[in-house]
């Protein structure tokens, strides 16, 4: 969320909290201790993180970038994972380009597999909502040259720029074609020859960038002598205007191809060409992609493709597996469901459970990893929980690798050590911890050590014996550590923002309190409240709740809350109980039934499972005053805010959301998720998708956050986080 609308959210916010409950007394005189939007909003409360790091050879180190001396650009360092010893790699100088006078300022960075060459992002422009445009260097560092890519291409039109893996050319994508080029000599060839607006080759349209996180659309092939990309022909999408009423006396469009539920999507095709150029293969995918979806690509050896294909209602996913040569292939696997599929990130492991090791296992691995012996790792809830399943390359048979009745997610893996590790968390859907599995399959065991609670993250090392380690807590900024799997040695802390810490428990804040409760329909539900500093159980409190409630992200998770959670604290000092609840829907680690419970029925059932988990906790707290409530949500808990929850029985709500414009239908890729409405059809979708209201919820306060940082998004049709409280 950018910095300037949070301050403007935070203003909202003090505004709100004295207008909407007037019958409140006043709050006492602010101490020196006391939150305000300044200091919410300043770098006093910022958590530190470690930047950029990234494993090489295996995890026996990792890189940096770090200021050079005298703050003159920054530097590459490779530190030792065991020891921390350092080497800087390349100097600031190196990265000064001949005549300049100051190094380059890149944004990111990549090595050839060889480690002789140095790609860098640098002078990037923003598209859609990511800086994915731009120029691109390389530093030659057995010549010590530096050389801009991209032959006569204006400044800031590449996109994606990536070595081969025989780090002798560059692909990248220019202007909506794919072009690739020889380093040595500096020649630079068009693959394709089609590229506009609505003909995209090498990189995605608008709905396959927000909604399946597909940017880059091109890869290489292990052997270099190919490059697979994806065409998007968006011709026959109509465009949706974005008014812009804000830069100039008279208002301006902008013409974004978007498709609504019910319209025509982008047609999507995949290639394969040779870097040298000539005739493309088209692989011969069954079905038509203008009433489905690519959802993801990869290379499993110089001429295997495997393919990730959704169907319209995402309720099923074929892996389909072709050949480059001749465009032709086969279904391996699917994934079904009947209410909807997640596209998958694979992890392959070499020799799949039951294969004996032997010669296969050790031919040549593709760019996944993937060897003809080998597997691959996916989740699947085919069994009512997210369980991890090894999918045998050769056969498409499957081994369930992590029975019982939890939810895993893949984290990393040990193949000599013969490990799995998963994040899960039975029993405490709110956090979330490291277990480990055999990767033959089994019982799960936690890692992460039992007296350290909270939300843990990890980055494990290819190798699968180090880790990058963060827990936080809801009211506790994050630690950061090097740890040795797999017994969760600390190695090194790397930032424990120490001082932050300090300056939180010189606020004297009350502790977060999480809790569960179970709705008169006997649903148990996650929550935190938050209480004003100076509570009085023997009072009454007016309530504002925090809501989401979609498969999107979880509210009520014990993870650093940071400054939106200030923002609350601030609030309830003011004398409100600020609450939050996870229902069914969102993704907590509580079950397929749990997640999918609002398939067809989205909105309608956050609205009710929201409001009798309140019931429920104010039926045994008798300081919650359920006469006055009101309830403030970005994107999906914005429409939740204004429609929903206000209409409870019993509850006294008034909505804080934003009123803007919400054109009917909405787009064209969730209700299908959701809804199981396929292109084309309508009636499918609650009327409340079908077409949205024009103002805010009956009888409630509807608020609209304006300013510089709201303009763009307000055009778009929808309120999101951004924008709305």
């Amino acid at each position: 969320m950018p910095h300037t609308t949070l301050r403007a959210l935070a203003l909202l916010q003090l505004t709100l909290a004295t207008a909407l409950f007037a019958q409140t007394p006043a709050a006492p005189a602010a101490s020196p201790a006391a939150l305000t939007v300044p200091r919410i909003f300043s770098s006093e409360f910022s958590a530190r993180g470690v930047g950029q790091l990234r494993w090489i050879e295996g995890g026996t180190a990792f890189l940096t970038v770090e200021p050079a001396p005298g703050q003159r650009g920054r530097e590459i360092v490779r530190h030792e994972t065991a020891t921390d010893a350092r080497t800087v790699l390349v100097t600031a100088a190196q990265l000064t380009p001949p005549g300049a006078s100051a190094p380059l300022a890149f944004q990111s960075f990549a090595w050839s597999n060889d480690n002789t060459k140095l790609l860098l992002f640098t002078n990037t422009t923003k598209v859609w909502r990511l800086n994915t445009r731009g120029d691109y260097w390389v530093l030659d560092r057995t010549s010590n040259t530096l050389k801009q890519i991209g032959g006569d291409a204006k400044p800031s039109t590449l996109m994606f720029a990536t070595f081969s893996p025989d780090g002798q050319r560059v692909a990248y994508v220019r202007e909506h074609d794919l072009y690739a080029e020889e380093l040595a000599t500096g020649a630079v060839t068009r693959l394709t020859h089609d590229g506009s607006r609505t003909s995209i080759n090498g990189t995605s349209d608008w709905v396959y960038e927000e909604e399946l996180g597909i940017r880059q659309a091109f890869q290489w092939s292990p052997d270099s002598k190919r490059l697979l990309f994806w065409h998007f022909d968006a011709s026959a999408v109509r465009d949706f205007l974005l008014i812009n009423n804000t830069d100039s006396l008279y208002p301006s469009t902008t013409p974004i191809p978007y498709p609504k539920a019910g319209t025509t999507n982008s047609r999507v095709t995949l290639g394969v060409v040779a870097p040298t150029g000539g005739a493309v293969t088209w692989l011969d995918v069954v079905g038509d992609t203008a009433t489905s979806y690519i959802g993801q690509v990869e290379w499993l050896d110089a001429t295997s493709i495997l393919v990730q294909h959704l169907n319209r209602k995402q309720n099923r996913n074929d892996f389909w597996v072709g050949d480059a040569v001749t465009g032709r292939g086969t279904v391996l696997y699917t994934d079904a469901d009947s209410a909807w599929v997640e596209v998958q990130e694979l992890r392959w492991i070499a020799t799949a459970p039951g294969v004996k090791r032997g010669k296969g296992a050790k031919g040549a691995k593709g760019a996944a990893g993937a060897t003809a012996a080998g597997a691959a790792l996916v989740e699947s809830e085919r069994d009512g929980w997210r369980h991890v399943y090894a999918v045998h390359r050769a056969t498409g048979a499957t081994t369930l690798l992590t029975p019982g009745d939890y939810d895993a997610t893949i984290t990393g893996v040990d193949e000599r050590g013969g490990i799995l590790y998963v994040m899960a968390s039975p029993g405490a859907a709110a956090q979330l911890y490291l277990y480990r599995v055999p990767l033959t399959g089994g019982a799960a065991t936690r890692v992460t050590p039992a007296d350290q609670p909270g939300t843990h993250r990890y980055d494990i090392a290819p190798d699968g014996r180090w880790a990058l380690h963060t827990v936080s807590r809801f009211d506790q900024p994050p630690r950061t550590e090097i740890i040795r799997l797999p017994g969760h040695e600390v190695v090194r802390v790397l930032e424990d923002n120490a001082a932050l810490r300090t300056k939180l428990a010189a606020l004297g804040a009350p502790a977060t309190e999480f809790f569960t409760v179970t709705t008169a329909q006997g649903l148990p539900v996650d929550g935190y409240v938050m209480r004003p500093s100076q509570f009085d159980a023997t009072k009454q409190y007016p309530v504002l709740v925090h809501i989401y409630g979609e498969p999107a992200g979880m509210t009520a998770a014990d993870r650093w809350g940071g400054s939106a959670a200030l923002c609350h604290r601030m609030i309830a000092d003011q004398g409100y109980l600020v609450m939050s609840f996870d229902t069914r829907g969102t993704p907590a680690p509580k079950g397929r039934a749990w997640r999918k419970g609002i398939y067809g029925a989205v909105g309608a059932t956050t609205a009710a499972e929201q409001a009798a988990a309140l019931r429920a906790y104010a039926a045994t707290h008798a300081f919650v005053d359920t006469s006055r409530v009101a309830i403030w949500g970005g994107a999906a808990g914005d429409q939740h805010a204004q429609r929903d929850v206000p209409r409870a029985r019993r509850l006294q709500g008034r909505d804080v959301g934003g009123p803007g414009p919400r054109p009917a239908p909405l787009r064209h890729h969730l209700p299908g998720a959701l809804h199981g409405a396929p292109a084309g059809q309508r009636r499918g979708l609650p009327a409340r998708l079908r077409h949205q209201p024009r103002g805010g919820a009956q009888g409630g306060a509807s608020w609209w956050c304006t300013g510089p940082a709201t303009t763009t998004s307000t055009t778009r049709g929808r309120s999101d986080s951004s924008i709305a409280w």
